[in-house]
């Protein structure tokens, strides 16, 4: 992975303390839709952000199997802050591949954002990329959730 420049690290950390103490969500690990979407809105949607911030979801390879994953990218430079800060924090990191990358518009996280919100289950693990725009809804939500859960539930990481 490219290193961020100075000035690209601080938009980071500002998008990271502007998401916690307006949204009220920290960074976590196995939260990476989350993470991503509330860092890219927080860049875009608060006052001061840089606005230089865009969202991802695709598929990440690591020593630990093969995931649907979702990331930030600056200036064409992946951010998974997610991974940094996983158990295995930038060692796994630097062995991780992302494939299938595919960014998600700001307009579409916007339009996620505020029916997840209405509905009372932002937070939970969605890609939107599954959901066509025109179909963002309570009701898309809530069937993605099911066949997530039982993804998750069944143990297969992998694809």
């Amino acid at each position: 992975m490219e290193a961020l420049t100075i000035d690209e690290r601080g938009v980071v950390i500002s998008a990271i303390r502007a998401s916690e103490a307006a949204y009220g969500y920290r960074i976590e690990h196995h939260f990476c839709f989350r993470n991503s979407q509330i860092l890219t809105l927080a860049d875009h949607d608060l006052p001061r952000g840089s606005r230089s911030l865009r969202y991802f979801e695709g598929h990440i390879v690591s020593d630990q199997g093969a995931a649907p994953h979702a990331w930030i990218e600056i200036n064409g430079k992946i951010v998974d802050t997610t991974l940094m800060c996983s158990p295995q924090g930038l060692r796994g990191l630097a062995k991780t591949k992302y494939y299938f990358k595919q960014e998600v518009p700001l307009e579409d996280l916007r339009d996620y954002f505020d029916v997840a919100r209405g509905y009372g289950e932002y937070g939970t693990i969605r890609r939107l990329t599954l959901v066509p725009r025109n179909e963002i809804s309570e009701e898309a939500l809530q069937g993605q959730q099911k066949g997530i859960s039982r993804w998750w539930r069944t143990g297969s990481r992998s694809l």
